[in-house]
This record gives C-alpha cells, sequence and structure tokens, in this order.
C-alpha cells in the first residue's frame, strides 16, 4: 500500500501542482512479502525541476535505513540518486548503497488519458 499527498506550500493546498512553486510530498508505503513486512516513511520537497527528499526505512523488527534522495524532472523524465545508510546491525559493517534511477512517464503526457478523469501519476 502507498499513501502519499502533494501540497503546494507556496500557493495553498491544490490538485494542480505543476512544478513551478515551492512544495512538499509526505509519504507512507507498507509492504509485505510472506511473513516479511516493511514501512518505508519519507518525505520530498520540491521546486522547479528539482527534487529532494529523506526516508526511513523499517522492516518492522529492527530499524533498517534512512535514504536521502535528490532528482532532477525534465518533461516525461525523471533522473535520481539515492543514498541508503544502514541504521541496523549493518551499520557498522556497510557504508551503505547507491542507486541512481531513471524514469519516463509515458501515460501522463498523453492529453486523451487525462481527459478521461484518470488519476494523476506520482511526480517521483
Amino acid at each position: 500500500a502507498h499513501f502519499g499527498a502533494i501540497i503546494d506550500i507556496t500557493n495553498g493546498i491544490k490538485s494542480d501542482y505543476r512544478g513551478k512553486s515551492w512544495a512538499i510530498s509526505p509519504n507512507v508505503l507498507y509492504q509485505q512479502q510472506g511473513n516479511q513486512q516493511q514501512v518505508n516513511a519519507g518525505v520530498y520537497l520540491m521546486q522547479g525541476i528539482l527534487t529532494g527528499g529523506v526516508w526511513y526505512r523499517h522492516n518492522l523488527s529492527n530499524p533498517d535505513a534512512i535514504i536521502f534522495m535528490c532528482g532532477i524532472r525534465h518533461q516525461s523524465w525523471r533522473f535520481g540518486y539515492s543514498y541508503d545508510r544502514s541504521l541496523g546491525f549493518l551499520s557498522n559493517k556497510s557504508s551503505g548503497a547507491h542507486e541512481i534511477s531513471i524514469g519516463w512517464n509515458i501515460l501522463c503526457r498523453d492529453k486523451k488519458f487525462h481527459n478521461r478523469g484518470a488519476i494523476k501519476c506520482p511526480e517521483f
């Protein structure tokens, strides 16, 4: 399950944030596979084409990691970098992990798709 929102902090809460002002996006992600459960909670700060954020990952038996992220949006493309810093028993044995991501939203650019009342695609 994934819950989140985009809150335009410059112009007030609106449903049509377009990236020209400052916005925050709080999110919570719950994942389960078999007996394994994980909760990620974090927040993005967005302005223009730039996005930055911090997340906390917990696997419900011990704290797992804190994640720092930054990214750039350009039209339908997303480019991101994140760094996961281990917090649990691995914190002394691991220096963390680096990740680069590239995304392409193809449906969100189709005006016919938006005009049918579709749910807005997430930004990052």
